[in-house]
Order: C-alpha cells, then structure tokens, then sequence
C-alpha cells in the first residue's frame, strides 16, 4: 500500500491526508466519507433499497431505513420487554417508565407525611406555639 494511503489513517492528526470537499471545503480522512458528502451537493441518490426501491444520499440512511423492512425490534425495555427498532424509540418509552415510578414515589412520600391540620388558634409567645 502506498504512503499516501497509509498517511490518511494516521492516529496523528498532523499526518493525515485531508480531503477536501470543493463546494463547502469540509475536510475528510476517509475517501469513503468525502465520496458519501459529496452527494449532499448533487442530487445522486446511488444508496437504493431492495426492497422498496426508496434512493439515498448516503449509505447511512439507507441502513437505518433498512430496519423498517426488518420485522425483528432489537432494543428491549428491561422494565416490561416491550421492544423497538430504534434506540431512540427506546429512550423515549424509558421516560414514561421513569414518569410512573416518579408519581409512585411522589404518592408513597405523601403518605408517609400525612398534612397536619391547620389551626386558627392565637399564642401569647412562642413556647406556647411549641408547646400546642
């Protein structure tokens, strides 16, 4: 393989080959990532689903719509097994697992602390406040 290649996957920053993108000058490390961006600035949408046909602008994209077509849900709420296709999906069901148990808790501590009642009575000092 050649310097060149071997300078573009240098862990020193100072030594990669950057590839610059023409139109807005992003640089890349990767030819992959600066062929994938450059996309962005055309209309190409080489990416193509199998199944559906719908086209991408990266391969990324197409991935993660790839996942519609799979019927396994591989993220799975520990709490009540309910499974999602996305992490992001899973995060937000976390919330509303963490909304219930908050209200739980806000319930059990009002029980515990029952509200004392109110009284309208008037005291000559303090002592007496404390005292009643």
């Amino acid at each position: 393989m050649s310097r060149k290649y071997h300078l573009s996957l240098s862990s020193n920053p100072m030594q990669r080959t950057m590839l610059t993108c023409s139109v807005c000058k992003k640089q890349f490390t990767s030819h992959a990532n600066h062929r994938d961006h450059l996309n962005i600035h055309n209309n190409s949408r080489p990416f193509i689903c199998e199944v559906c046909g719908k086209q991408f602008k990266n391969s990324g994209s197409k991935s993660n719509h790839m996942r519609l077509h799979d019927p396994e849900k591989k993220f799975v709420c520990q709490i009540c097994l309910k499974s999602f296709r996305w992490t992001s999906s899973l995060k937000a069901h976390l919330d509303s697992h963490a909304h219930a148990i908050l209200k739980k808790e806000i319930a059990r501590h009002r029980k515990r602390q029952p509200a004392k009642p109110i009284c309208v009575q008037t005291a000559q000092s303090n002592a007496c406040v404390n005292n009643h």
